[in-house]
């Protein structure tokens, strides 16, 4: 059995697309992109710790609002895969078009509505005043520019769709640079701001030069991109973009709640989470890489009708993605104590995420089987499936089993990981099981 095909790919424009060309540059561009996290994070530690939990508990809030709104972008990434997989240009531009227009639409009334409604959202994260005071200034300066950050999210997804995706990776060069400029300027230099405020204003600024950078490329590559407006493409996009994003938003959610237990425990458990998020976040950096440039090439199998590429495709990508996690999380729990030392010294908060790690593997295991199976599932049309199996685990599992193991039980953050262990575990077990009635109904009608 091969574990990497050279055959499965597809010939458009001159080009022939693989999913090597594929997974390498967005393998850099979001390796790129959690290092900058991981940075962003180290200095605004060294420069403010109280500034962490505050933050971290903002961002949980506002990645489960910025999910919800990146149900166009979801959409598009497939339907505009599937019209340029079957030669339909001007089809792909106009759902590029009406994408655009409809995250934009969205995406401001509701960043206005959060700015004047801080306090009282994030007041549910069973925060501490100090820690609420902070998040709340801080999700207030990020809800005003979220139109930008939606746009900027549905630019991304697009030039991806159009095989673009070594653009997105020098576009993640130049932004990260400039993140970590404009974060040192706010944050070192003696400038009369907070952390909290100048951390806000240096993701401002990066996504403001982010949108205009990725908006010239668009227009450089000459993406498909069509005036008009079509009912019929609008409730598809639709159609895929709520199931398929209400899935993460399931997992986003259930992810808050966790996060809101981890809260009520006290500043040091959420910035071991944080710091221990820094570290695994790399772990699956290749399976989501696989999974992304995965749904491109089913996306144009689709478009021509091929079913068979699709099967084995979707078999590579899960052994390679499991393989690929289980080495790198073993990695990162051998030298776990010199990693989160990256972060803090504080003896009591390097142990506690020490505890967690040996955890982390299973976790990863899991969730490489996950990653890939949901998105080639969404990306064959599958995507009520997916929103039914991440929500009846993320509630089922995720969240009751964080609540009995870590608060009831008094587990605290291994709790917390042994309940995330379950839920991935749980939901790998289903998808496999799903893919292999699908390959054997695809064997049947061959």
């Amino acid at each position: 059995m091969k574990l990497y095909d050279k055959s499965l790919c597809f010939r458009e424009n001159g080009k022939i697309l693989t999913l090597l060309s594929l997974t390498v540059p967005k393998f850099f561009q979001l390796l790129l992109e959690r290092f900058l996290g991981t940075v962003n994070s180290a200095m605004l530690s060294n420069a403010a710790e109280d500034a962490v939990a505050a933050t971290s508990v903002a961002g949980q809030v506002y990645a489960l609002v910025t999910t919800a709104l990146d149900l166009f972008a979801f959409a598009a990434g497939i339907l505009v895969s599937i019209a340029l997989g079957r030669g339909d240009r001007r089809g792909a531009g106009r759902i590029t078009f009406m994408t655009l227009l409809a995250s934009l639409a969205f995406s401001l009334p509701i960043g206005l509505i959060l700015c004047f409604n801080a306090t009282p959202v994030l007041s549910l994260m069973n925060a501490d005043a100090e820690t609420l005071a902070l998040s709340a200034q801080f999700f207030s300066i990020q809800s005003l520019y979220l139109p930008l950050i939606v746009l900027r999210t549905t630019l991304a997804t697009l030039l991806i769709c159009n095989a673009h995706v070594f653009v997105s990776l020098v576009i993640s060069v130049l932004t990260g640079v400039l993140s970590i400029f404009f974060n040192y300027l706010f944050l070192y230099t003696g400038l009369p701001v907070s952390p909290i405020v100048g951390v806000a204003l240096a993701t401002l600024i990066v996504t403001v030069l982010a949108v205009l950078i990725q908006a010239g490329f668009f227009i450089r590559f000459r993406c498909p991109i069509t005036v008009g407006f079509s009912l019929s493409e609008f409730k598809e996009l639709f159609a895929y973009g709520v199931p398929g994003k209400m899935s993460l938003i399931a997992y986003t959610f259930a992810s808050t709640v966790t996060t809101g237990f981890i809260v009520s425990m006290g500043k040091i458990f959420v910035n071991a989470k944080v710091y221990v998020g820094n570290i695994t976040g790399y772990v699956y950096l290749c399976s989501h890489a696989l999974a992304q440039a995965g749904t491109i090439l089913i996306g144009r199998f689709r478009g021509i009708g091929d079913d068979v590429s699709i099967g084995k495709l979707y078999r590579q990508n899960v052994r390679l993605a499991a393989i690929l996690n289980v080495f790198f999380s073993v990695l990162a729990y051998l030298f776990r104590h010199p990693l989160i030392g990256i972060f803090t010294k504080n003896e009591e908060t390097v142990a506690i995420a020490s505890s967690v790690m040996l955890l982390d593997i299973f976790v990863e295991l899991f969730r490489a089987i996950n990653v890939v199976s949901e998105q080639s599932l969404n990306a064959c049309g599958e995507v009520k499936t997916t929103l039914i199996a991440s929500t009846v685990s993320c509630w089922g599992l995720s969240v009751f089993l964080s609540f009995v193991f870590g608060v009831l039980l008094h587990m605290g953050l291994p709790g917390i990981w042994l309940a995330f262990m379950a839920d991935e575990g749980a939901r790998a077990v289903f998808y496999l099981f799903r893919w292999r009635s699908r390959l054997r109904a695809q064997r049947q009608n061959a």
